[in-house]
């Protein structure tokens, strides 16, 4: 237990430090390009449910509503933290890449719904987030 738990934290050390540092973040931006991707499928999937958007870079923008997909949108976290976890417990490389993929592919879908049906309350009924 004690191995996993060593493990677990120097690789989100490590994740961390390969996602979010100032020297690698120079070379590429990898939470920005991992926001923008996901801007564009929120985007793609609402006109896809019929409710009409207009893209202007990280700005969706509703006939009720502006709705900005920020950094702190994109699970990045989440999913640092999952793969780690995967990698921290014993298994073939084989099997942790899988999971590895699966989780990434549902927490992703999951943020991805949660994002889309924010839109589709805000939309259908704006009085509701009034503050």
């Amino acid at each position: 237990m004690k191995r996993i738990a060593i493990s677990y934290i120097t690789g989100l050390i490590l994740l961390s430090a390969l996602i979010y540092h100032k020297s690698f973040r120079e070379i590429y931006d990898i939470p920005k390009q991992f926001t923008l991707l996901l801007s564009n499928i929120v985007y793609h999937t609402l006109l896809f449910l019929h409710i009409p958007v207009e893209k202007k870079g990280l700005f969706l923008e509703q006939a009720h509503s502006i709705l900005e997909i920020k950094d702190a949108c994109n699970a990045l976290i989440l999913v640092i933290l999952y793969i780690a976890a995967i990698l921290a417990f014993p298994g073939s490389w084989k099997r942790k890449l899988l999971w590895s993929t699966g989780g990434v592919v549902i927490v992703e879908s999951v943020n991805l719904f949660r994002i889309v049906f924010l839109s589709f309350v805000i939309e259908k009924w704006p009085e509701r987030f009034e503050f």
